[in-house]
């Protein structure tokens, strides 16, 4: 018998958070980018160069909206295109979450990696770590979890050995 068929059991939610992860290494890996790109590999230059940098996505009034830093009907006052006109001053913390940086976000995926198929160089996970261990809801459990990090060789062993796809990530 399940326990939801206990009447008195409810689920109760105590509290939700918002994160719009800015991931510009993934876009290219995206569903209709992937598709193209099998098609059209000429289109990886063009959208390289059209990426965002972490700054912009902050600024984007829509983002801040979806953080609750800004009424959605306050976008109506705002001319478009919106990524021509920035909110001055915007936060990445918001009302109703964050706009996380992208080593953050893969900070947090090593984080929820029970089965380790994620794998992170040395200097990635310590700069990661500095990052983590300044943000307001990463725990000393979670800072541990993110380990020591691996050398590269190990890693390009992996990828020679498995049928992995290489992330390449470009820091600043």
């Amino acid at each position: 018998m399940s326990y939801l068929s206990n009447n008195n059991t409810k689920p109760v939610v105590k509290g939700v958070s918002y994160f719009l992860a800015h991931v510009p290494s993934l876009v290219r890996h995206g569903s209709k980018p992937s598709r193209e790109l099998v098609h059209e590999s000429s289109l990886l230059q063009p959208i390289l160069d059209h990426l965002q940098t972490f700054d912009q996505a902050v600024i984007y009034p829509p983002n801040q909206v979806f953080i609750g830093n800004l009424d959605p009907d306050e976008l109506l006052n705002i001319k478009t295109p919106w990524y021509q006109n920035a909110i001055s001053n915007a936060s990445r913390w918001g009302e109703f979450g964050e706009i996380m940086p992208e080593e953050e976000f893969y900070g947090i995926m090593k984080i929820c990696d029970e089965f380790d198929l994620t794998l992170f160089e040395e200097s990635f996970i310590k700069k990661i770590t500095s990052m983590l261990k300044k943000h307001p809801l990463i725990t000393e459990d979670d800072i541990q979890k993110l380990g020591t990090g691996v050398p590269l060789e190990q890693i390009e062993e992996n990828l020679d050995k498995e049928e992995a796809l290489p992330l390449h990530i470009h820091g600043d």
